[in-house]
Order: C-alpha cells, then structure tokens, then sequence
C-alpha cells in the first residue's frame, strides 16, 4: 500500500473511531420498525393457508361463475373504475346488496346520489320487482337494520373526513365493506391535485390493511380515445386523475359497459344478444391469480345482472 493510502486509511480509521465514542450505545435508538422481524417459521400457518387456497378465500361477488376467480378479502383497497353511464353504481349497488344480504356489514358513501334513491334501486334489486307494496319494503329494510348503512348526504367531502369516518364505521360499526362513491367528490381528479389523491389512497390503503375492512372507491374514466371510428375500451391507465392511482390499490376493475351491443340491437341485429351487456375488467389482483374479463349480462327491470345470458335472476333472500 503506498504511503498517500496509508495515510488516508489512517484519517478514516479515526474518524470512525471517534464518532463511535461519540454516540454511547445506552442512548442507540433501535429503528421504528425493528419489532416486527420474523424469522420463517413464523409464517408457517399463513404459507400453508396461501398454499391450500383454491380461490374461494374473501367474500364472493354474486354471480357463481366468479367464484373461484376474485373475492373481496379483508384487509384491501380496490378502485372500481368506468366511463359515465357504464352501470359503475349499478353493478356496485348489486354487490353490496349480495354482500349484506349474505350477512356482512355494509356502509354506502354516495356522494352523487341521495341515499333514499341508492336504497330504492337496492329494494328493486332484491325483490326484482320495480313497484312492490310498503309492507315488502318494510320487511326488506327491517331485516338488514343491522347489516348496510347509508350516509345521508351528496356533495363533496374532505379527504381527512373521509379517512375518519372509514375508521368510525370499522372500530364502532363493525363494518367490513365500505364504499365511497365516487372519487371525484372526495378529491379534485385534476393533475394538480396528484399529490393528495396519490395520499388519500394510501391512507385508505392502510385503513383497509389496519382495520380488515374491504374499502371500494369508485372512480371516473377519462374522454375515451377513438381511433378508425372504434372507442377502444378504458384500462387503469384511463382513471380520471393520476396515472398513479391503480398503483396504490390491491385491486383495479374496470367496469366497461358494451356500448356496440346497444347500437347493434338498435339496428335490429339479433345475434348480438349473444354478447355480454358488461364486462367486469380485472386489470390487477395483487393477492389473487386471477386477472381478466367477467361477462354479465343486464336484467333491465330489476337492476340486476347475471353471467349467463339465458339464467334467470331470483329475489334476495336475508340469510
């Protein structure tokens, strides 16, 4: 080692030597998070159960041909995202509506939509029926007293007012699902405000993840791009707002109603009947194998879908 090295090596040596005698280990802070190190073994329950699940952990949506494809497990955030007039509410109204009559607590945010209406599009729904008597509404509405909640307010709200009351509903209500509807009212979709929308989700993210909740955001979709004539459908790069917006959520829908089927039937071609009304694009599922199309088909009188084209739909039951 040459002379001009040594010497170097000497300078750093002491340098080191001397911030070390300058900190005592007595007054060493460990790191925030040093607690939560595990070893393997720790996890052996956790890997056997994520080794043994064949799809149908979570809460299933309420078409049997999606069963085994994607859940809504606690614990997760998903953006459900679509163009206006794709049947975003609709199809969401539907799930919720499967998901309390199955048992599970659920809170509605509807920020565009007055609660009164969002429940009457839900008595619809289960009781496929567009006009039922008072008494059927009574009877729906007393045996879910203790399973959906409505927020009874439209217009914007705070972000930070969102997140608390996301923890309110999940501490004090027990709730397991909760959706905001929609994004927008909530925070501004414009580029300026890619900062607080890239931080509200992540705050619900960690809602989800710290209280077991299931958190759903529904979410606007840009103008479409049309090329050659034909609007090509929205991805999650689509979504109103921050490109990075599907970055945050363990689940990105996309909700892409088929526009070209309604004109075809318009016209008079029958064979487009065959084609789904809906498409439920799964375009990430972070804790799931699946990712790809979900095919519903409209049943306009009541409000509901199905995933066949010829299965008939039957009234809700409270289970």
């Amino acid at each position: 080692m040459s002379d001009e090295r040594v010497r170097l090596a000497t300078i750093a040596d002491a340098v080191v030597g001397a911030h070390t005698r300058d900190v005592p280990l007595a007054k060493w802070t460990p790191p925030k998070h040093v607690h939560l190190l595990r070893s393997p073994a720790a996890f052996n329950d956790q890997i056997m159960g994520e080794l043994s699940n064949d799809g149908t952990h979570g809460d299933p949506l309420p078409w049997a041909a999606t069963h085994k494809l994607f859940r809504l497990r606690p614990h997760e955030l998903s953006i459900w995202a679509g163009a206006n007039g794709s049947y975003k509410s609709t199809v969401l109204s539907e799930i919720m509506l499967s998901l309390a009559m199955s048992g599970k607590r659920v809170v509605i945010i509807s920020l565009e939509m007055p609660a009164y209406r969002v429940a009457a599009k839900m008595v619809i729904q289960a009781l496929c029926r567009a006009h039922p008597v008072r008494k059927m509404v009574e009877q729906w509405a007393e045996g879910l007293e203790e399973r959906l909640c409505f927020l009874d307010m439209t217009g914007d709200m705070a972000p930070a007012d969102a997140v608390k009351l996301a923890m309110y509903c999940a501490h004090e209500l027990g709730t397991q699902h909760i959706l905001f509807d929609n994004l927008t009212k909530i925070v501004s979709a414009d580029n300026d405000h890619a900062e607080q929308q890239r931080l509200f989700m992540a705050q619900m993210h960690r809602t989800a993840i710290d209280t077991g909740m299931h958190v759903h955001v529904v979410a606007h979709t840009r103008k479409p791009t049309v090329t050659n004539g034909k609007t090509a459908p929205p991805n999650r790069y689509d979504i109103a707002g921050s490109r990075t917006l599907s970055d945050q959520p363990d689940n990105v829908i996309m909700v892409n109603r088929n526009f070209a089927k309604t004109e075809k039937v318009e016209k008079g071609d029958l064979n487009a009947q065959a084609e789904p009304d809906l498409v439920l694009l799964v375009e990430k599922h972070r804790h799931g194998r699946f990712e790809g199309k979900l095919k519903l088909w409209t049943r306009p009188d009541s409000y509901r879908f199905a995933d066949d084209q010829f299965d008939a739909i039957a009234p809700y039951f409270v289970r």
